[in-house]
């Protein structure tokens, strides 16, 4: 009888799946040039990436598939979605710098400022953090507040979805820095370390917007998020001999 319950045990923790995904949940306020404020809700497990943003006229799920090295921008409200490459998205960029070249701006390209450690131990929310300073040539471009993944029970191999699609994004346009991104176990070649809790984005000394982690965890993700929604209809490509630049 011993044995059985013994065998019943193994097989039990042996079955149960360990917990393989992400969720996080996040809010974006914007008070320049408009007053903004969007609240975001992020799945990861491996390299796949859903991310669901309402709030601001939106409600956008934006799916990334590393397997497929492909985005799918799907619009909820409409029931369609695009599908864009690395290779659309150098054809984009280009055509955007090329009509900003007309209008006498300079190539939209974003180039990262340099991050230094400035505090420890500084408390957001339930989360100890490191602050960092982030500037450009001597202008303060952002603060960040991190935590490490392991204060949360997680791994930089958990974000493994991110980098993968740092990585398609790379080449479409030089030195970008994506929005939201984890940093490394230690701060290293001006970056910061760790996982962004909160973020405040300056621009000409003024304070644009910021962003702030409200929750994240580990979750069993069901795959069919990584899948296109049924019924939704496919959205004709970018015409871009037809593209203008939207003017304010």
């Amino acid at each position: 009888m011993k044995a059985k319950y013994i065998i019943t045990l193994i097989i039990f923790f042996v079955t149960v799946p360990a917990f393989a995904g992400v969720v996080m949940f996040s809010k974006m306020t914007l008070t320049t040039p408009i007053n903004l404020s969007q609240t975001s809700k992020a799945y990861m497990d491996g390299n796949k990436l859903r991310v669901e943003t309402t709030g601001g006229n939106m409600d956008q799920t934006m799916i990334f598939r590393g397997d497929k090295n492909v985005l799918w921008t799907v619009n909820t409200k409409a029931g369609t979605y695009t599908v864009s490459t690395p290779e659309d998205m150098q054809q984009m960029n280009a055509k955007l710098n090329e009509l900003r070249g007309k209008m006498g701006k300079p190539a939209q390209d974003i180039v990262k400022p340099n991050f230094q450690k400035v505090s420890s131990g500084e408390k957001v929310d339930q989360w100890t953090c490191d602050k960092y300073s982030g500037t450009l040539s001597g202008q303060m471009k952002q603060e960040i507040w991190t935590t490490t993944p392991s204060s949360v029970g997680l791994s930089s191999a958990d974000f493994q979805a991110m980098q993968a699609m740092r990585n398609f994004f790379k080449d479409s346009s030089k030195n970008q820095m994506m929005g939201f991104q984890v940093g490394p176990d230690t701060p290293q070649d001006g970056m910061y370390a760790g996982i962004p809790v909160k973020t405040m984005i300056y621009k000409d000394g003024q304070l644009q917007g910021q962003s702030q982690l409200i929750e994240i965890h580990k979750q069993n993700v069901d795959s069919i998020l990584f899948e296109l929604p049924a019924g939704y209809k496919k959205q004709t490509e970018l015409d871009f001999k037809d593209f203008k630049m939207p003017q304010k």
